[in-house]
């Protein structure tokens, strides 16, 4: 028992701390995790190494990380470091939405050219837990837990509510996407310092739907280069992308988060009423939805129809083959006096069944693939930064000839994955036998990178044209003028294709787009064009498009089945400079 603790605090602390292991001239540093100790994992899960090359020569490293009790789940990666190289490598795989996830044994592989060697760089016992719930990470110059006493009547966090206060300074936080992936929401405090790379990491989790907040302590000055601070302790929202920024000062001006922390302990509570910026964090912990949350029925939302055996005809071919294989096979042996045949006749009636079973299964449903898939994009053509969700799901008889493979900065959700094998080399490239043959594989796709299509919009004298260069064929157009006014397209337009558009009667009085509802309600494949466009039609802002295309957009699908069907709508934010350099009437 001793020692099970003992080496329970040592994995605790070389966790938080980072541990460094001698290979030669290489050495391999455990890079200690931004969610600190071993974590809930909502997202990636993810492991970082520090690898540097003190020799004179080239060197070799191949790595596998892998959890050692069933062996469904391993990410593998080499590289080769340059004489006095250093390189930070994570091994990491994507969250799959089983019903229970435990990682109870990590295992580490290490070879260095080409020779395998024992570590310690991820000891025994550490234990990772899965969550599928969001967490709201903190930074340690927020007092995360003070606040929430002050929010919820002095009580203290507790481990459902997934908040968690990184160990280490935001200036070590991930440089990468998928070191948010997850994450509900972000608080930092406005005297924290973002580094330019985890600053543009912690931008593009936001556009794709975070939420991030920066806590202005209450004896500090109000950030100088925000908007000035409200007058009664309001907190300053700005929209970006699908998520947004939200700076507030949870405890008033003058009060001392130290002083107060002894009245919350006693239970007697500050004598000011809860601020603005207290009810807003309160509202992130409680509250689980995220815009852009996995949904568990993507088959049901899709429409797709997973292929049945006639289990009634199956029940005839089975009695029938009951009956020949037993008592005529015995009775016509029986007759020539050849019993002794049996042990040849028996198989062989066998395997002509089981051939016969298995093309019969294989005619009803159909050598093929297919699949279904429906996505949204949101682009915003004043900075070139795109935004894509879209939900796949696929199906195959047979095992697929190709891998899975996707781009390093494509963010993925799988459901109900039984083996997860990850080469990270080139992008992520899983073995093909993430699809299961007949059963579905469910995924979600989250994309966040700069774009240089746009759709090019000219407006003059109360004409508006546009040139299709989203390098897809667009099958309807709906535009909101800086009045309101809506234009429309009816006819398909293909990639480079040049029209005008056609002023409708409708004008939208719409002041903002609630994305949440339109990532959770995703366009099926089988809604008409028109149905589709009256949706959008009501929830259009000026000074944005939506376009139409009935295959995918910005985003990959990793495995392209034999037949598929998609429908993808691309939401555009015209930039102001159109409506500014061009008059046109109403």
């Amino acid at each position: 028992m001793k020692y099970r603790l003992g080496i329970t605090l040592i994995a605790l602390f070389l966790t938080v701390v980072g541990f460094a292991e001698q290979f030669g001239d290489v050495t391999i540093e455990n890079v200690a995790p931004m969610v600190g100790r071993n974590g809930i994992w909502t997202g990636y899960f993810i492991r970082e190494f520090r690898i540097e090359n003190n020799g004179a020569k080239p060197t070799q490293i191949w790595m596998r990380l892998s959890e050692n009790i069933n062996r469904t789940h391993s990410v593998e990666h080499s590289l080769l470091l340059p004489p006095g190289g250093v390189r930070n490598v994570q091994l990491y795989w994507p969250p799959t939405h089983n019903n229970f996830i435990f990682y109870n044994e990590i295992g580490l592989e290490l070879a260095i050219n080409g020779k395998h060697v024992e570590n310690n760089l991820i000891l025994p016992g550490e234990r990772f837990n899965i969550s599928s719930s969001k967490t709201v990470l903190g930074s340690e110059s927020v007092p995360l837990h003070s606040y929430w006493a002050f929010c919820n009547s002095g009580s203290t966090l507790s481990s459902h509510d997934l908040a968690v206060v990184s160990p280490i300074p935001v200036a070590q936080w991930g440089i990468h996407t998928r070191d948010y992936a997850g994450l509900k929401a972000i608080l930092i405090s406005s005297s924290d310092k973002l580094p330019s790379e985890v600053d543009a990491a912690i931008k593009k989790w936001m556009f794709g739907g975070g939420t991030l907040v920066i806590c202005v302590p209450p004896d500090a000055p109000w950030p100088a280069n925000e908007k000035p601070e409200p007058p009664r302790g309001e907190v300053l929202e700005t929209q970006y992308g699908w998520g947004r920024i939200v700076i507030c000062r949870p405890i008033p001006r003058g009060y001392s988060v130290e002083r107060d922390k002894k009245s919350v302990k006693n239970r007697v509570m500050p004598n000011y009423p809860s601020t603005p910026g207290l009810m807003l964090l309160q509202s992130l912990f409680i509250d689980n939805n995220s815009v852009n949350s996995f949904d568990r029925n993507i088959a049901a939302k899709l429409k797709f129809k997973i292929p049945t055996v006639p289990l009634h005809s199956l029940f005839y071919v089975m009695l029938i083959f009951a009956i020949i294989v037993g008592p005529v096979n015995y009775f016509t042996l029986r007759r020539f006096r050849r019993e002794s045949w049996l042990f040849v006749t028996t198989p062989a009636i066998s395997l002509i069944f089981c051939l016969a079973l298995i093309a019969f299964i294989t005619i009803h449903e159909g050598w093929y693939s297919r699949g279904k898939a429906h996505g949204i994009t949101l682009l915003d053509e004043g900075i070139g930064l795109t935004a894509t969700l879209s939900r796949v799901i696929v199906y195959a008889p047979i095992p697929p000839l190709t891998k899975f493979h996707f781009d390093s900065n494509v963010l993925l959700q799988f459901l109900s994955v039984r083996d997860m094998h990850l080469n990270i080399d080139d992008g992520q490239s899983f073995s093909r036998d993430l699809l299961q043959p007949r059963i579905p594989l469910s995924y979600q796709i989250e994309r966040v990178e700069s774009r240089r299509e746009q759709l090019k919009i000219e407006a003059v004298n109360g004409e508006i044209s546009i040139v299709n260069g989203l390098g897809v064929t667009l099958s309807r157009v709906v535009l909101a003028d800086a009045n309101g006014k809506i234009y429309q397209l009816d006819n398909p337009i293909p990639a480079g294709g040049r029209t005008t558009l056609k002023p409708t009667k409708f004008r939208t009085e719409l002041t903002r787009i609630k994305w949440g509802d339109q990532l959770k309600d995703l366009p099926d494949t089988d809604t008409p064009d028109e149905q589709l466009l009256q949706k959008i039609r009501g929830s259009l802002v000026p000074g944005y498009y939506v376009a139409i295309a009935n295959e995918p957009v910005f985003y990959a699908l990793g495995f392209r089945p034999d037949r598929f069907a998609a429908r993808h709508l691309i939401f555009g934010k015209i930039p102001r400079k159109i409506w500014e350099q061009n008059s046109h009437g109403n």
